[in-house]
């Protein structure tokens, strides 16, 4: 580590690099781990159940679940961001031995001049990141109602119509054909969502 670094640092999590947790909208509800709870995880309609959002079709805004409040927590701090699960294990290292090979700098400083940046990334671009244990398909239900999906599909606006996106047997894609792609696979709603996205990035 080089001991001439005085500037501070803030790390900002990527995709599904944060704790997260649930508090069930019920009275004397205790929070708990949700994100990468392996209990969870072999459940993917119970994770969705808990941890997913779902589109207001009167705002056009994500929204949790009628059953759980999702809380980020560590504003400021690096501890949810170290490790993804409380217990620490090693497979869950995340930002953990950068957070202690930095503090082998005096300067750094835990929530003072280290800084961590954890937010709600259901709202960002996500994916099932290679999980392993179920078919992908098992998560599309989650994934579809995480409304930060939109942003990582190309804006028509900017991308050439001659440019295809998706080939099938039967028909090509392009960037302006959301609306019949949405409807050939019979998601329509998620066409409504993409547009407001789209008009709403730009005003």
């Amino acid at each position: 580590m080089d001991e001439n670094i005085s500037n501070p640092i803030i790390l900002i999590p990527g995709l599904g690099g944060a704790q997260a947790y649930c508090q069930l909208k019920q009275p004397k509800s205790n929070e708990f781990p949700i994100w990468l709870n392996l209990f969870y995880m072999m459940i993917p309609e119970k994770l969705r159940h808990y941890f997913g959002l779902y589109l207001n079709p009167i705002t056009l805004n994500s929204e949790n679940t009628d059953t759980c409040n999702v809380i980020f927590p560590g504003w400021g701090d690096t501890h949810t961001i170290e490790y993804l699960q409380t217990n620490g294990f090693r497979f869950f290292n995340y930002f953990g031995r950068l957070v202690n090979s930095l503090l082998q700098n005096k300067f750094f400083v835990k929530n003072f001049t280290l800084r961590g940046a954890p937010y709600d990334f259901r709202r960002l671009p996500c994916d099932n990141f290679g999980i392993f244990y179920r078919t992908p398909l098992s998560f599309r239900p989650i994934l579809r109602s995480f409304s930060s999906v939109i942003s990582n599909i190309p804006d028509p606006r900017i991308w050439p119509s001659n440019n295809v996106l998706i080939t099938t047997p039967d028909k090509n894609y392009t960037a302006h054909d959301y609306s019949t792609l949405f409807q050939d696979i019979g998601f329509p709603v998620d066409f409504t969502s993409t547009t407001d996205k789209f008009n709403r990035s730009s005003t």
